[in-house]
């Protein structure tokens, strides 16, 4: 008993010790993919300069430059007549205004440190302030490495493991999907949105965490799941985030959906708890609040069909911890018979109350269509034969060229990681499992654009070579079928309401014949097989007169007729 007791203090010391050491390695990897993520997306500054590329990153910087000379209130009532002209546009309600505020508060913050003598060690604004197209182009640096950070820490949150969560750093620093995205002098809205988006998962994961501590109230708090302080906390920053997703780029759809898929998840397979109703509350609801204040969204977080579904999972959420309270006050297990009456009455209630709400709601024109990207991502893309429609990448369908392209190594080893993440269950690792099979699911519909005069894949039912629902030009235009064009073909091509006829089989060809050979004149010298140049001249003055002539009548006989 003493020898044990004189070894605990340095067992202690030595875990200590290799945790200490664990985090100091994890924070010189997480350094140092910051950094080459950082180098790699400067390599077009360091070739061209502090130059915009593309054209959305010009008419971005354009509409910061706006924001930084007027203000706020005059970029929400903007109506820029130089674009989309001569109809104008209305900048302020049509454009995500995230990436312009955060361009021009970060303008602004540098010249004030500048002023307060705080940026003495960065040599770019040594001798003059910064400008603004100069943070416009390395706006999407910045926020490249931080991603970088946002992402090895969900991994380390969803993992609960140091070396994950440093090769996951070292991959998203690289990866090119991401890359393409944030590069130096690409100003789009996409640089930002990446950040935000893992920003916002990172801070969902953690507010389901289950304290950590030894003393009596964590471990009851882990016993019956109930909400601590930090998920008060940790959900409202999620929400926040939420915002700031939604102020920089419209894929917030995308992200809200998902939360309130792994929310649902986790009640199906039963894992709800009292922690789980209030993050995702708060996050629901301050995160909703702060994105009908973006001009450019409105209320359609309570009204288009796509943004719907998390709505219903927050009033779900309620009616299920209402039937869970009368288990806990009836102290009966979660499979008694009382439990699942009272989810019975609850869902019975809640499906009266929405079909009641529908039933008044929906002749008003409440509720707003699902959007074309969502309905391509579930319905199948007919092509219409205009080019441009055709190559957008929502528009086709997946291939493994496109995965391998954008992810490179990484796509082979994703399946492996998922089936070791399996080995550390919690809440949070399930929302790695719903989020990679809703992202492999649609990016299924959106890969990169193809040729639009390629063939289109073909379905199980059809073989590669099935014929066309189109016929070719010799078929006879009725009233029912409309022309089009494919491609920069010049040949049109009819498309009939009716079903498609069977392929015609190819008609033979004629050989072409021979043209005849005339016998040649042998002449009697040779200067009688030359001709002169007057007579070369009045012969071509001849045929001239003869072809005018020619013409004079046809078009005579024409007039006549």
């Amino acid at each position: 008993m003493a020898g044990s007791k004189a070894c605990s203090p340095a067992a202690a010391m030595c875990c200590k010790l290799n945790s200490a050491a664990t985090w100091a390695v994890w924070v010189y990897v997480l350094c140092t993919a910051v950094t080459m993520a950082y180098n790699i997306r400067l390599k077009a500054i360091h070739t061209y300069g502090y130059v915009i590329h593309e054209f959305d990153p010009w008419f971005n910087m354009r509409a910061t430059q706006y924001l930084a000379d007027n203000g706020l209130y005059e970029f929400f009532h903007w109506f820029d007549r130089k674009s989309w002209y001569p109809l104008g546009r209305p900048v302020g309600t049509t454009i995500y205004p995230g990436m312009q505020m955060t361009a021009v508060a970060l303008w602004r913050s540098f010249g004030w440190a500048r002023a307060k003598g705080l940026l003495t060690w960065w040599a770019h604004v040594a001798k003059a302030p910064i400008s603004l197209n100069d943070v416009c182009c390395l706006v999407p640096a910045w926020f490249g490495g931080s991603a970088t950070v946002f992402l090895s820490l969900l991994t380390l949150e969803t993992t609960n493991s140091y070396g994950a969560s440093a090769m996951a750093a070292l991959v998203m620093s690289i990866i090119p999907a991401h890359l393409m995205r944030s590069v130096g002098g690409g100003y789009d809205n996409e640089s930002i949105a990446l950040t935000a988006m893992t920003l916002t998962f990172w801070l969902w994961t953690r507010s389901l965490r289950a304290p950590r501590g030894s003393d009596a109230e964590s471990a009851a708090a882990r016993e019956d799941g109930r909400a601590t302080s930090s998920t008060w906390v940790f959900g409202a920053l999620a929400g926040l985030g939420y915002v700031y997703m939604v102020a920089a780029w419209g894929g917030f759809t995308f992200v809200v959906n998902c939360v309130g898929a792994h929310a649902f998840a986790l009640v199906c397979i039963g894992r709800y708890t009292r922690k789980l109703r209030v993050a995702y509350t708060v996050f629901y609801v301050l995160g909703t609040a702060g994105a009908v204040m973006v001009p450019v969204v409105g209320w359609r977080p309570l009204r288009d069909m796509e943004l719907l579904p998390p709505l219903l999972v927050v009033i779900g959420l309620q009616f299920y911890a209402w039937a869970d309270a009368r288990r806990v006050k009836a102290n009966k297990p979660r499979a008694s018979v009382e439990f699942l009456g009272d989810l019975v009455k609850a869902g019975a209630a809640l499906g009266v109350a929405l079909v009641v709400a529908a039933a008044i709601l929906f002749p008003l024109g409440y509720f707003g269509p699902l959007s074309s990207r969502v309905r391509g991502l579930f319905l199948k893309h007919t092509r219409t034969g205009n080019p441009l429609v055709d190559s957008v990448a929502e528009h086709q369908p997946a291939s493994t060229q496109a995965y391998t392209q954008y992810l490179h190594h990484a796509y082979y080893i994703v399946p492996y990681g998922l089936c070791l993440s399996a080995l550390h269950v919690s809440d949070a690792t399930i929302f790695i499992w719903v989020y990679a099979a809703i992202a492999y699911s649609f990016a299924n519909k959106m890969a990169p654009s193809s040729s639009s005069r390629g063939p289109s894949r073909p379905s199980s039912s059809a073989s590669p070579r099935a014929p066309p629902s189109t016929t070719s030009s010799s078929t006879p235009r009725s009233g029912s079928s409309r022309r089009r064009f494919s491609g920069r073909r010049r040949t049109a091509t009819t498309t009939t309401t009716t079903s498609p006829s069977p392929r015609p089989p190819p008609r033979r060809r004629r050989p072409r014949r021979a043209p005849p050979t005339r016998p040649r004149r042998r002449s009697s010298g040779r200067r009688a097989s030359r001709a002169s140049p007057r007579t070369r001249g009045s012969s071509g003055a001849a045929g001239a007169s003869t072809g005018i002539r020619c013409a004079a009548s046809r078009d005579l006989r024409s007039l006549r007729t």
